[in-house]
Parts: C-alpha cells; sequence; structure tokens
C-alpha cells in the first residue's frame, strides 16, 4: 500500500536549553509526531544521564532532518553549535536535511542563511508548526 510504503522521517530538534520554554519544544514534539510522515521527533533534554557526544553519534545516524532553533541562547551555546556543525557535515554528504527555525536573520549562522524558509511566530504557533511541517517535508 502507499501508506506502507512512506518514508517515516526522523526529525531532531536542536536548540538551547534555556529557550525550551519560548520556542515550545515539547507542544513542537507533540505537534510534529501527530503527522504520520513523521515517525520521530527527539531532542536533547539536559537532563538527561547520556553523554552529549554519543548521543550526538547515535542521533545524528539515525536523523533525516535536523531543526536548528537559532536565538541569542544557541549562538552563545556550545553544545548546540557541535550539533549543528556535525549535522552540516553530514548534510554535506547528501544525508541529512537541515531546517533553520529564526526569528531575527541575523541570529542564522552564514552558512545556514540559504536554507531559510520558516520564522518562528509566537502568535501564530499552530501556522509556524505547519509550515515546519511542510519545509520537513519539503
Amino acid at each position: 500500500s502507499a501508506q506502507a510504503e512512506m518514508k517515516r522521517l526522523r526529525v531532531f530538534l536542536s536548540y538551547s536549553t534555556l529557550d525550551a520554554e519560548h520556542f515550545r519544544i515539547a507542544d513542537i514534539v507533540n505537534s510534529l509526531e501527530k503527522y504520520p510522515e513523521i515517525k520521530k521527533a527527539s531532542y536533547w533534554q539536559a537532563d538527561s544521564n547520556a553523554n552529549i557526544v554519543e548521543f550526538m553519534e547515535d542521533t545524528l545516524k539515525s536523523t533525516d532532518v535536523f531543526v536548528l532553533f537559532c536565538s541569542k541562547n544557541s549562538v552563545k551555546s556550545n553544545a548546540v553549535k557541535d550539533e549543528w556543525q556535525a549535522a552540516f557535515q553530514v548534510r554535506k554528504k547528501g544525508l541529512m536535511k537541515i531546517v533553520p527555525v529564526y526569528e531575527k536573520e541575523e541570529l542564522v549562522p552564514f552558512l545556514l542563511m540559504p536554507l531559510l524558509n520558516v520564522k518562528y511566530e509566537i502568535d501564530n504557533f499552530d501556522g509556524f508548526v505547519v509550515n515546519l511541517y511542510k519545509e520537513i517535508l519539503r
């Protein structure tokens, strides 16, 4: 059946833990996982016992779409930087898609500027999630 053949995407959300509330990360995960095309939306939780490097190694191997939440906090976060730069290397091999989510373009890493399509709209959260979903599938 067409349903069975559909590729089910694994999405990883990268963000500064300081922005978890602002970007409503948990709500985004719940919303994305309702779509049949999305198998799993995962993210690093600061309270996790896992080692971040091991976690990223395992995660990036099995991620189809890497969503980066760009903000003042994420620009300053070494963990987020390590994540998106690792994802960028994987993307160059054609194995992954990167979707930057931004509010201000100047907070987006230069290398990712050509990929900008999804603006975070705090007062139109549902519309934002639909845009993000469409971009993930695009």
